[in-house]
Order: structure tokens, then sequence, then C-alpha cells
């Protein structure tokens, strides 16, 4: 990048994070975002356009644009790992979104682990639950930090600094966030999605045919001659193993995510929610042209560090100034996308299920949505302070988020797929899951190269089977609703009064 190219790049990035800003206040217009549900599920009120956004561009965040071309450029094949575990993981997740959608709106749910606590009739399994779903959004947050970072930095020339960027991405977010909650990550997603969608192809397609004028044919005929190790998953310096469990752990987790039980219960109807998984799969189209990106500058442009910073690297050689802004605009869109719901969540599970169910006095419903709206800004202060310490690479930090948050599955798994597990089972299970997961991540990484999250899933499971059959299941009026959802009328959701 020249100079002089800051001068047009940065106004492209900046001019997002305006537009971003105007359409998160604006979603707010009209609603009632002083009642939970409508601050937090924007009144189970979402159309089919901006669920499969919502859901789409939440999904696809900063690795977008700059992890998953990082770890083609620097592993090779492995990078394939993004796209199996989002396609598979939504396969798991259509199991399960009927029943979050109807259980949610027959009890008046906004978190994941409100329903855990009721299904167990146990606070403190509702606590663990939310306690794990926040580490995750924490640490799925701190990626989005340091992608901003990234790009503000890179956009800027060095003119504002990584810290000064992630700041202020998330300043920004923090305001239309607390303000207008779901609603304004809904129109902001949509905005992001349709950006990053037609940026992704568009200058994929250019970057690759401007290194490689005679396309992939090329590209792959140069890597198989001189870099053949880029091919293979272990050449990429891993192994079949811990690719394989990797993405087994990253796919179930994707059900774990307290983010989108928060979006599929703000879907309008189950037709919605339904449709939405379904079609999503096409959305994954945009990874695949980031993702050659990678691959196509190993040869062409060496030794670039980090290797995260390589999609900005090779779009400022190839592209036209004003194609290069898109992406770094579409490139930060990716991570705010992202970052949005998981502030939102954070802050909501937060006060829902580690407050509220310990309180003598219940805050009333304004009272819950204020509390939550207030909680935005620690959560974002505790994402901005460990993201400005770059503490490991955007797909590095992903996995490890995945190896603590798949440990939920055993429990949602059971809540809604196994009648006799009790409290104790899930509590046991989940507590001696998520202790393995960080042993095995922090002390002893990944033994025998099996993935940690899939470690602490055996024992996790393991404990809650047994020590379910030697404990008394909760109450029947607490389990039964769980598992009498088939007479749920798919009908349109009325918005919360005014």
């Amino acid at each position: 990048m020249s100079g002089s190219d800051w001068v047009v790049l940065l106004p492209f990035t900046l001019g997002y994070v305006v537009i971003a800003l105007f359409l998160g206040l604006r979603a707010s217009k009209g609603q009632m975002m002083n009642k939970i549900e409508g601050w937090a599920v924007a009144s189970r009120n979402l159309g089919i356009f901006v669920m499969f956004f919502l859901t789409g561009a939440g999904a696809v965040s900063a690795y977008t644009f700059l992890g998953s071309p990082g770890w083609a450029y620097s592993k090779g094949s492995p990078a394939l790992y993004v796209v199996m575990y989002l396609t598979l993981g939504y396969f798991v997740a259509f199991f399960f979104l009927g029943r979050v959608y109807k259980v949610g709106k027959k009890k008046h749910f906004v978190t994941q682990a409100e329903v855990l606590r009721n299904r167990y009739n146990s606070k403190y399994v509702g606590s663990i639950g939310a306690l794990i779903g926040i580490l995750g959004c924490l640490g799925y947050g701190i990626t989005q930090a340091m992608g901003a970072g990234f790009i503000l930095n890179f956009a800027s020339g060095d003119r504002i600094p990584f810290w000064g960027g992630v700041v202020l991405v998330f300043g920004v977010m923090v305001i239309y966030i607390t303000v207008s909650g779901l609603r304004a990550i809904g129109w902001t997603n949509s905005f992001q999605g349709v950006l990053m969608l037609f940026v992704s192809v568009i200058g994929g397609i250019m970057i690759i045919r401007h290194f490689w004028p005679g396309g992939t044919t090329e590209l792959f005929s140069a890597l198989q001659s001189d870099a053949p190790e880029f091919l293979t998953i272990e050449g990429g310096g891993w192994d079949y193993r811990t690719w394989t469990t990797g993405v087994i752990a990253s796919a179930l987790g994707i059900v774990c995510w307290p983010t989108f039980w928060v979006m599929w219960m703000g879907s309008k109807s189950l037709k919605v929610v339904r449709r939405t998984i379904s079609l999503l799969p096409l959305y994954w189209f945009v990874l695949l042209p980031m993702i050659l990106v990678g691959f196509a500058a190993i040869l062409k442009i060496p030794g670039v560090t980090p290797a995260d910073s390589i999609a900005m690297e090779a779009a400022a050689e190839s592209l036209p100034l004003g194609i290069t802004g898109l992406m770094f605009a579409a490139t930060l869109a990716a991570a705010m996308s992202s970052a949005e719901i998981l502030i939102l969540n954070a802050s909501l599970q937060f006060v829902q299920d580690m407050v509220q169910p310990f309180r003598k006095k219940k805050l009333k419903d304004a009272e819950s949505s204020t509390f939550s709206r207030l909680m935005v800004i620690p959560f974002a202060l505790i994402i901005i302070v460990v993201g400005v310490t770059q503490p490991s690479t955007l797909v590095g930090m992903l996995l490890m988020t995945y190896g603590l948050l798949v440990q939920l599955f055993p429990t949602i798994f059971s809540t809604f797929y196994m009648k006799n597990s009790t409290k104790a089972g899930t509590a046991t299970g989940l507590t001696a899951g998520l202790i393995v997961a960080i042993l095995f991540t922090q002390v002893w990484p990944n033994p025998l190269s099996i993935h940690a999250g899939v470690w602490g899933l055996a024992v996790n499971f393991i404990l809650l089977i047994v020590v379910s059959k030697f404990t008394n299941a909760p109450p029947a009026e607490n389990v039964d609703p769980f598992f009498n959802l088939d007479e749920f009328k798919d009908e349109e959701v009325e918005p919360v009064a005014k």
C-alpha cells in the first residue's frame, strides 16, 4: 500500500461505521425498548430477510476476511475447517431451533440459560450455562476486537493505532446496542450481510485474477508444483485427528451459542426460522473467495506478518482503491456483525441468569431491560481491554472458544431429547467437561491430537448419563413443556404492546 492510499481507504472504512450507527439508532423508532422482549428479542417479530442476514452475518465474522485467508496463507488446506464446521453445524442446529423457538414463545423466555434453568428447576444449572455462554461470547468478541483493530490500523496507514481502532468501533456499537437492542443488530446485519457477500465475491475474484490470470487452475497447479505441502492437512502443520475433532467440536458448538437462541426466539414465526436455517448454507459462499485469496498469495506475496492481514495486503496491491475501500469496509462489517450480538447476549445473560434468579425481590420488566442495557458497557470494556493485547490468532481464539462453549451441547441435547436427565447429572457433566476442556487447552494441549473440546464432551456426556441414573429427575411440570411441543401453533407473533 502506497503512502497516500489511506486518504481513500480510511473514509470508506469510517463511512461504514457512520452508516452502522445511523441504522442502529434508527431501528428503535416506534419500538418499546423498555420491555425486555422488545430490547432482547425484537418483540419476536423478525421476518425472513432480516433473520437470514442476522444469522448469516452474525456467524460470518472477522475470520471471513482476516482469519480464514490468513490460515489458508500460513497453513493451507486446514483453512477449510471453517466451511466444514459451519455447514455441518447448521445441519445439527436444524433439529433444535424449532424446539428453541417454540418453548421460547410459549414460556416467554429470552435467553438460553433461562431455558436450562426452567427445564432442570435449578438456578445453578442456569447460572453455569450462563457463565459458559458469557465466556464464549467474551472469547469470540475478543477475536472481533482484534479484527477491528487490524482493519482500522491498516486502512489508516498506522495513523490509527490498533487499540484506537478497537475503542472506536466498540464505542459506536455500544451506543446503538444500548439504544435499540436486537432490532439494531438485525438492521445493521442486513446491510453488513449484503455488503460482505458482494465484496467477497467481486473482490475475491479480482484479487485471484490479478495474481493468477489463469484462475484457480493455474493457482493450484503452481501450488502443487512449488508448495505441495499447502494442499494437505498434515502439510499445514496439523494432523487429521486434530482437524477432524476441531470440526466436530465447532459444528456441535453452533447450537450452543446463546446468541443464536436469541436470534431464533426473535423470529416472527416457526416457518421463518426454519426457512432461514434451510437457506443459510447458501450464504457460506461468502467464505470461499476469501480462502482462495489466501491460497493465491502464498507464492505471490511471501513473508507477510501477521498472516491475518494477508487479505488486506493482497487487496491493497491488486485492486482499484475504491474496491479496496469497500473490502476494508466489508471486513470491518464482518467483525461488527458478530461482535454486536455477543455483547448484547453477555449483558442479557448476566442480568437474566446470574443476577435475577438470586434476588429476593425480582427485577421488574423495565428494570431488567435497563440493567441489561447498562451492562453492555462493562462487557464491551472487557473485550476491548483483552483484545488490544492480541492474545492469539483469530482462528486460534475461535477454536479455543468452541472448546469451552461446546460443553453446553450435552445439556442442550438432554433438555429436549433425554426426559430422565437430572439437574445433578447436568451440573456435574457441565462442570467436569469445562474443567477438562480448560486443562486440555492450557495445560496439556489436545492429548493424542484430539481437540480439547471433544475430550470435555466425552467426560461431560458420561457423567450426565451416570449421575442422572442415580438422582431424582425434576418435577413433571418442569420437564413436560419441553417434550409436549407438537401441538404448538405456528402463528405470527404480535408486537409487544406499546
